[in-house]
């Protein structure tokens, strides 16, 4: 397999280096030297370099010269889209750490004061007019477990004075110690229910760490292809002006042969016009130029920056050597495994089966066992109460269930049912995913094969045409061809090096389609601290269902 490169095709077509400028570019913008080393820019230090540079007297960039892997960190680093994606597991992790603090211990206090009179309608209340003050200070601690057990402790003190002729011991404190503890015998109940929508939370944040990756995916993949875009633009700009030039010589010698009687003035006027086509061609090449450069800065978000709105990108990397087509036996496991959508859609198989546990579980009537033990004490005074307390001989229990049942149980059965359902169109998208990722692999190794072979014929195709071209050129100035021949040869060898361009620009992009499909782009680039993103490993283990092909097991 030959080397791609364009030199072949324009005399002095390979891109010539400015020393001269690539000081400016590294010192205007330090974001270039930071891509070249691998190490992220500081956004400030740019800004910094901009104001320098205006206060230089620089008003714009004329040109900014980058290789391809520098193109590829920039749009890594600072395009916006993948900015914002990268912020989906911070955000995402806020649902996590709302679903952990429902067993977070609370701990809660009160302080209350009262004072009471009131009359009384019996002699028995010891008083005709009742007095009554009272002050308690309350503190309790309530716990959460993942069995659904639910604890709260409680200290509570009361200071209360009375004016009844009855109470011999006034004021009086009262102090108690208990404990509560309910635990749900049906709904709520075990591991599974309680840790579900943790675990939902976690997996969601994974898939937000996956789409983020997917993100970076696709903004790597734009910016090689808009690189190579560019790149090639820049090479047919070149040819069609190597087509004009070859027309301009031959108006010229027509001018020359028509004053001199040898070519009529139809030749020249056929001529002239062919040249003046020839630089609308060229017009619209350099359109296309602008447009990629355009593409480009975009992409790397270089078009936030007004110093480079105008500046030429010349491109330093020249196109590599494909090398062979990799078989495509094993191309579709890789995808499986590295794919980002394909591992975000596994988790969320994950949650849908939880899902349907906790919909399950939530069939159940409520039906909790409650237990309570209590110590307290009575005293004259607050230090004897905490005594009494202490010595255990006052206190009360219980044991006790409670019984919650809807009549019907219609909400719980009808979100069983509905998180069936979902599981299973859950499943079923899944499959239908699998399917579109095995098409995508293999219509990417088709078309990176197809745009090899077509390399071939359009390189024969173009030294076919240049052969033709250099034979024609003898016949003319042998008098044994006409001037429309040669210029329909010269515009047939400048569409034959432009198909040959696109060849080239085919293959190049039908490797990133290829690497894309197969999730592996990141990798093959180099970009680890993109691949990171997210856990491949954990992220690609399969969910305990996905052999349920009807959606509808039960866990």
């Amino acid at each position: 397999m030959p080397a791609l490169s364009f030199s072949p095709f324009v005399s002095g077509s390979r891109i010539r280096v400015l020393d001269a400028s690539l000081p400016l570019a590294f010192l205007l913008f330090p974001w270039l030297g930071a891509a070249l080393w691998g190490e992220p820019a500081s956004p400030s230090h740019t800004e910094e370099a901009a104001e320098e540079s205006v206060e230089a007297g620089v008003t714009a960039v004329s040109e900014v010269r980058a290789t391809l892997r520098q193109v590829i960190l920039l749009a890594a680093r600072k395009n916006l889209n993948l900015q914002a994606a990268r912020l989906n597991p911070d955000i995402l992790w806020d649902e996590v750490l709302q679903a952990e603090s429902l067993y977070d211990s609370v701990l809660t206090t009160e302080v209350n004061g009262n004072k009471s009179r009131s009359q009384t309608i019996s002699q028995l209340a010891g008083a005709d007019l009742n007095r009554t003050q009272r002050a308690d200070v309350n503190v309790a601690l309530r716990r959460k477990f993942l069995t659904g057990t639910q604890l709260t402790g409680g200290w509570e003190n009361l200071r209360e004075r009375n004016n009844s002729l009855f109470v011999t011991v006034d004021p009086y404190y009262t102090s108690r110690l208990g404990v509560n503890v309910t635990q749900p015998l049906l709904k709520g109940r075990g591991f599974a229910v309680s840790e579900g929508p943790i675990r939902m939370a976690e997996n969601s944040r994974l898939i937000g760490a996956l789409e983020a990756r997917r993100t970076a995916i696709d903004i790597v993949g734009r910016a090689e292809k808009a690189y190579w875009d560019l790149l090639f633009t820049k090479e047919n700009l070149k040819v069609q002006e190597l087509a004009l030039q070859q027309a301009q010589v031959l108006v010229e010698d027509t001018r020359q042969k028509s004053s001199a009687g040898i070519l009529t003035e139809n030749d020249l006027l056929l001529a002239q016009a062919e040249a003046a086509d020839r630089e609308e061609l060229i017009i619209l090449a350099e359109q296309e130029v602008h447009g990629a450069e355009d593409q480009l800065k975009t992409i790397t978000n270089l078009i936030e920056n007004p110093l480079l709105w105008d500046a030429r990108i010349i491109p330093l990397t020249a196109p590599p050597d494909p090398g062979p087509v990799p078989e495509s036996e094993g191309l579709a496991d890789q995808a499986f495994q590295n794919r980002p959508d394909y591992l975000s859609s596994k988790k969320d198989l994950e949650n849908r089966d939880i899902a349907v546990v906790m919909a399950k579980n939530a069939r159940y009537p409520q039906l909790d066992l409650n237990a309570s033990f209590t110590l307290n004490g009575i005293t004259d005074g607050l230090g004897d109460s905490f005594a009494a307390v202490g010595t255990m001989d006052f206190y009360d229990w219980g044991v006790g269930v409670s019984l919650d049942l809807p009549i019907g149980l219609r909400s719980g059965r009808s979100l069983f049912k509905r998180r069936q359902a979902e599981k299973a169109q859950a499943l079923l998208q899944f499959r239908e995913l699998g399917n579109q990722i095995v098409a995508e692999v293999r219509d990417a190794h088709r078309s990176t094969g197809a745009a090899q072979k077509r390399i071939r014929t359009t390189e024969a195709a173009r030294k076919l045409r240049e052969a033709k071209l250099a034979s024609e050129e003898e016949l003319y100035k042998a008098g044994r061809s006409t001037t429309s021949d040669l210029l329909e040869f010269q515009l047939d060898l400048a569409q034959a090096r432009t198909h040959h361009l696109r060849a080239q620009l085919a293959l190049l992009k039908s490797l990133v389609d290829l690497e894309t499909a197969k999730g592996t782009l990141l990798q093959s680039r180099g970009l680890s601290f993109l691949d990171k993103l997210a856990d491949a490993g954990e992220a690609a283990t399969p969910p305990k269902e996905t052999r349920d092909a009807n959606g509808t097991g039960e866990p």
